[in-house]
């Protein structure tokens, strides 16, 4: 229950700070501020929560990360060839950078940054009157906590949900 709640508060306060920059777009440094709080406030919930959410923490991800704690004098491209378990260059890119600041919450902060940003970029772009943040209280309440575990297809995802506006108006 304790868990629940501090998704629902975190999503809560996001969506106010989302509303907040709505409400304030003649002012483009407060809605900009708004709108950087709004996607860091889950992205923060993503670095901190429990190394236990998630399947692919323990699966790939810490294991990783520890290798890549252990190799860091012989660098990424050691790192990347000789990886417990291979992933993408762009993902064990992201393991590499958190080992080097001793950090695994780093590592799911730029992961999740990856998957939030493109999200909210897309449903801008897309948005054709519709509120931004029935957009992402959309994405909080159905994906959030999937892209916690499926955290390399989340980013792909969320990618893939940025370029549709391209492919849509053939501007690639």
């Amino acid at each position: 229950v304790f868990s629940f709640s501090i998704y629902i508060i975190v999503f809560s306060i996001s969506s106010l700070f989302l509303y907040f920059s709505e409400k304030t777009r003649t002012k483009k440094g407060v809605s900009a501020c708004c709108v950087i709080i709004s996607m860091l406030l889950p992205c923060l919930l993503a670095a901190f929560r429990n190394h236990s959410v998630g399947v692919d923490v323990d699966l790939y991800v810490t294991p990783n990360f520890q290798f890549a704690k252990s190799v860091l004098k012989k660098g990424f491209f050691f790192f990347y060839e000789n990886m417990p378990l291979q992933t993408e260059i762009g993902f064990a890119g992201i393991i590499y950078i958190g080992a080097l600041f001793d950090s695994l919450p780093f590592s799911f902060l730029i992961m999740q940054l990856l998957v939030i940003v493109p999200i909210f970029g897309g449903l801008k772009k897309q948005s054709r009157g519709i509120s931004l943040l029935i957009g992402m209280l959309c994405y909080f309440f159905l994906f959030y906590n999937v892209s916690l575990s499926a955290m390399r297809g989340s980013i792909a995802m969320a990618l893939l949900f940025y370029s549709f506006y391209y492919l849509g108006t053939d501007k690639y």
